[in-house]
């Protein structure tokens, strides 16, 4: 059962979508927190849960020329943060971060979102 979480009352913006990042039941939560309409792309918030252990804070990017991406094999999570320039057509990894499963689930913060302290 997937829990959806989320509305400007609570800071985190405007719910836009779930959806899986692995197959053993993670999900990401899109949130937009600022939406420049037709001058570019739109400020989104994403958040890594697994709907009832953890539920933290990825970052924040422009939905026009970045974002996330996910591996997870075993108890290993990989989150790449990714961009394309303006000559790129492709995206590239900026920067990656390494979190095991585990260590997640133990968090019980389905209400207070961070991950920087898993480190």
């Amino acid at each position: 059962m997937l829990f959806q979480f989320g509305c400007k009352e609570n800071g985190k913006g405007e719910y836009m979508f779930t959806i899986q990042v692995c197959r053993n039941h993670l999900y990401a939560e899109v949130y937009r927190t600022f939406g420049s309409g037709a001058y570019g792309g739109d400020m989104l918030d994403e958040y890594l849960t697994d709907s009832a252990n953890f539920r933290v804070f990825v970052g924040s990017y422009d939905d026009y020329d970045s974002g996330f991406s996910y591996d997870c094999s075993g108890d290993s999570l990989t989150v790449n943060s990714i961009y394309r320039s303006d000559t790129d057509t492709v995206f590239r990894i900026k920067k990656t971060k390494f979190y095991k499963l585990s260590n997640l689930k133990k968090l019980k913060n389905i209400n207070q979102p961070t991950i920087d302290s898993l480190k």
